[in-house]
């Protein structure tokens, strides 16, 4: 079987149940196409050598995007068909990661210029398409296009939990705890 369909080469394609398409610009298409770019940069990351056990909680992450994609790829009615879903468990457990970082090293109290380490740069950069897709997936659930609030919550930590990991990263490998603001010119 052959990857290629050519059924979106119109610009539309369709969600998981394939019983409708919709336009690739369709919000729901928007949130599953940066959860995929997410996904993509945190494998890049963990792929680098993450310093510690910052990789087994990357993978962790990428493991929970993919339920978050099937949940908004899924339409109302295939929901409830869903094994597991974003809920409480998993924001409660990106706080206590923060807890822990934070309980283990100073974190900073002015804007970061990310690039100490490869590691930080990397984790940065997922951070900010964390960013990214949580604006989206905020603009598909003002649409009614993702019901659960779980999902607002899990991006929004988890781009906490990433900036923590890129300065506990950075910390890991220079043995430093300082962030120093750009300097003014």
């Amino acid at each position: 079987m052959s990857i290629t369909t050519r059924m979106g080469d119109t610009g539309t394609t369709s969600l998981v149940d394939e019983t409708q398409r919709v336009k690739k610009t369709h919000i729901r298409k928007q949130v599953v196409g940066t959860l995929d770019e997410l996904n993509s940069f945190l494998g890049l990351a963990r792929a680098s050598g993450l310093p510690g056990r910052i990789g087994e909680s990357i993978f962790r992450f990428q493991e929970e995007l993919f339920v978050i994609g099937s949940e908004v790829s899924s339409s109302p009615a295939d929901l409830a068909e869903l094994d597991v879903r974003i809920g409480y468990k998993h924001v409660r457990r990106l706080d206590d990661i923060l807890r822990r970082i934070e309980k283990r090293m100073p974190m900073p109290e002015n804007f970061i210029v990310p690039g100490t380490t490869r590691s930080g740069a990397l984790l940065d950069v997922a951070r900010t398409v964390t960013r990214r897709l949580e604006r989206k997936a905020v603009e598909a659930f003002e649409e009614g296009k993702i019901g659960n609030r779980f999902i607002l919550k899990y991006l929004n930590r988890l781009s906490d939990v990433l900036f923590t990991l890129a300065r506990y990263a950075e910390f890991l490998e220079t043995g430093k705890a300082e962030w120093a603001p750009p300097r003014r010119r």
